[in-house]
Parts: C-alpha cells; structure tokens; sequence
C-alpha cells in the first residue's frame, strides 16, 4: 500500500512540475509576431522583416543609461531627461574635426522630464555627450539589418 503511495506522489510531482515548466513557456516564451524572421529571395539575397525598435536612454544624475546601447539601422533612441538640470545631447567630434554622426545633436536644451528622439539611419559606432559636461558620455552601437 506505501508503494503505490509514493507512487501516486511522485507522479503528482511530475505533473506539477511539468505544469509549472508550461506555465513559464507561455509566460516568458516569444510569439512568433516578436520574433524577427528573414527570407531569402529568388536570387538568394536576404530580405529582413524585422520591424524598426524604439529604445530609451535616460539621464539622471550626470549619467546617460545605458552608457552603451546596441540597436540596429532603421531603429530609434529616445533620450529622455530625469535629471535635475537640462542638458543638450550632442555627437562627439572625430578626429577629423567634424562631427562622427551629423544630425546627431538635439539643437535646443532637453529640459527636465522631456526627451530628444534621434533615428539612426547608417551603421557604426557613434559616440554623444551632453553639450554642457562632456564627461557626462556614451555610445551607440548600431549594426546592419
């Protein structure tokens, strides 16, 4: 009788246990409408579905969060002001002089609880900073689709 017990027990626990992984599947799994899917044409060259991404960086304290950020081309950065002061989000100047990304420059002041939206059209590293403390820094790492 104890056999069958244990038995009857340990077969629950396999169930729940199965349970619970189905469970966190569904949770945690990706549809298949977030998943990026790529084909290949006739010729063979590739065709990406994937759809433009919108993603945040924020300033608080003297400090841009995430200080580096990977996207990809076509994709958007929202830089968005939770410090105490304005700030002014502005590309480095590269070696030559010039800007590394011209465009790459909010213009006006980003005032506290408001945000600067840039959409990254080309592939590269590009480095920003705000315009009143350039130690207060980061990148963007944006690669081909």
């Amino acid at each position: 009788m104890e056999q069958r017990s244990n038995n009857g027990l340990m077969w629950f626990e396999i169930m729940l246990v199965l349970a619970v992984f189905i469970l966190a599947l569904i949770h945690f799994g990706e549809t298949t409408s977030q998943l990026q899917t790529t084909n290949v044409t006739a010729n063979g060259s590739l065709i990406n579905n994937r759809k433009p991404r919108i993603y945040s960086v924020f300033y608080k304290a003297g400090v841009f969060s995430p200080t580096n950020l990977r996207i990809r081309v076509g994709d958007t950065v929202k830089f968005q002001n939770d410090g105490l002061t304005s700030l002014r989000v502005i590309s480095d100047i590269g070696d030559n002089g010039e800007e590394v990304l011209s465009g790459l420059d909010s213009i006006n002041d980003v005032k506290v609880g408001e945000s600067y939206i840039y959409r990254f059209s080309k592939s590269g590293i590009f480095s920003y900073h705000n315009f009143y403390n350039e130690l207060e820094r980061g990148t963007v790492i944006v690669r081909d689709l």
